[in-house]
């Protein structure tokens, strides 16, 4: 009992136990093998059907519109009400999951409120997951990747296409001229010749060389990836793409 001779011990217990409960949520999505969603792209002329298929929470369906105007686009999320659905009966944790959180609503807003959530990080470091978490614990509706905005400027060919074609990774590929591809040509010749690309360890190959081609490869997926930055900030930092 505390100096206002209110007792929390109760309110404790339930406060810990609901963490307990989300900490079970967390570790049975993270571990969970398809907990990144099924996105399947339908395009026809200048419209654009997205269909996310997910095991924790609803199926999001996304309108894509081109517009008249050049790489201008407009975006709906379609409320399908498309209750997730596991087929597989083996995975008896992951259906337990989901029904619990069929059952319990964590955020009840008796408002709606239009909030923006943007989650930053490099490939592979568990954006989509995080999302996926934040939509069971938050009661969010609707989520948008980078990949699925990258995929529809693709798909629509854009004219700075060519620098959504690679990952992050990969960027260095990327060239803006003849000059570029020749060093892109000259150096992964150089890779195959030396065996850096099977046996890049290889205590047997010229450092001064190996050093030589990583700072070009490194310098160019640098570059590469701020211009890639550029051209898909305006349409994730705007309502519409």
């Amino acid at each position: 009992m505390n100096k206002d001779g209110k007792n929390n011990i109760f309110v404790d217990d339930i406060i810990k136990n609901d963490i307990e409960l989300k900490k079970e949520y967390i570790n049975n999505v993270i571990n969970y093998k398809d907990r990144i969603p099924l996105v399947e792209y339908k395009k026809e002329e200048n419209i654009m059907d997205i269909y996310s298929k997910y095991h924790f929470i609803n199926n999001i369906y996304i309108n894509v519109t081109k517009r008249d105007e050049e790489d201008k686009f407009d975006i709906h999320f379609v409320n399908d009400n498309d209750d997730n659905e596991i087929d597989n009966n083996d995975d008896y944790v992951i259906n337990n999951v989901v029904e619990k959180m069929q059952r319990n609503t964590f955020l009840d807003l008796n408002k709606k409120r239009n909030v923006i959530i943007l989650l930053s990080g490099c490939s592979g470091c568990g954006k989509s997951t995080l999302s996926c978490l934040l939509a069971m614990f938050l009661n969010i509706r609707r989520i948008i990747s980078t990949d699925i905005i990258r995929e529809v400027l693709r798909k629509f060919k854009i004219k700075k296409e060519k620098y959504l074609r690679f990952s992050t990774y990969e960027s260095w590929k990327l060239h803006d001229s003849e000059d570029d591809m020749n060093i892109i040509q000259l150096y992964n010749e150089k890779l195959k010749k030396n065996g850096f690309m099977n046996d890049y360890e290889n205590n047997n190959h010229d450092d001064s060389e190996k050093e030589e081609i990583e700072k070009i490869l490194t310098k160019r997926c640098i570059e590469n990836y701020l211009i890639q930055c550029d051209v898909l900030y305006p349409y994730i930092a705007c309502n519409n793409i």
